[in-house]
């Protein structure tokens, strides 16, 4: 209601004294029955949020999330809108800072990709390696730094966090794997399968092309229902207990 109340544009005309108007309603004068459809309206179109609240993650998230999907972040073009300020445009690029805008359109938004490639005949072990190797590359390449980098490979982890003997049969790759993450302040740590359903789902579109490494702007189509449970570290399965 608050919405429709902002969105209301004053008169243009002076004759007479301004008198108040109940916009949902033919004659302009307020009824119970049109605030109670207005009220039935909205909360048809609104869908259970529940869900939001009972995600095992940050309250800062939670709120973030539901601000993002209620359309109520306030950019710019929100701000603008509401007489906040007079720069509707985003402050690094001429375009209107919408929400879409701000988490997916742009530029700066962009610099966050994904990779995935065909690797050579190895070990699982070696793959998840030189996984790890190519990306801190792209991450160097790109200038980024102070990157959390996370794997369900727990053997992966400990291979780059600890001190490893003289024999390790991999010893050349986790080396330039460490020295590239010394290079751009990088960390890894170790989590569960199920939050790491989007990397696994990339890693399986790797053996189905044939250039060894793909870097992409856009999540592939096969990808978009897993990216939101990815993020708040949920597996298909674990939603539908």
């Amino acid at each position: 209601m608050v919405a429709d109340i902002l969105q209301l544009q004053p008169s243009q005309t002076n004759d007479g004294e301004d008198t108040p108007r109940w916009i949902k309603s033919s004659d302009g004068e307020f009824s119970t029955a049109s605030a109670y459809d207005l009220i039935v309206d909205q909360q048809n179109h609104m869908g259970d949020w529940g869900w939001i609240w009972k995600l095992k993650v940050p309250l800062k998230l939670k709120s973030f999330l539901w601000l993002v999907l209620h359309d109520k972040l306030l950019t710019n073009h929100k701000r603008a809108t509401r007489g906040i300020t007079n720069d509707p445009k985003c402050p690094y690029y001429v375009n209107i800072e919408t929400i879409e805008h701000l988490l997916r359109l742009c530029p700066q938004a962009l610099q966050i990709c994904g990779y995935y490639g065909k690797p050579e005949i190895c070990t699982r072990l070696e793959a998840e390696l030189w996984a790890v190797y190519k990306g801190l590359t792209i991450i160097l390449q790109r200038g980024f730094n102070q990157v959390i980098i996370e794997m369900d490979a727990e053997q992966v982890v400990q291979l780059l966090s600890k001190d490893i003997g003289e024999r390790c049969p991999f010893r050349g790759i986790v080396e330039d794997a460490r020295i590239t993450m010394r290079g751009c302040d990088c960390t890894i740590q170790h989590i569960r399968r199920d939050a790491n359903i989007c990397a696994d789902a990339m890693a399986k579109l790797g053996e189905y092309q044939p250039a060894e490494l793909l870097i992409v702007q856009d999540p592939p189509a096969e990808l978009r229902p897993l990216l939101v449970e990815d993020i708040v570290h949920l597996s298909m399965e674990g939603s539908r207990v």
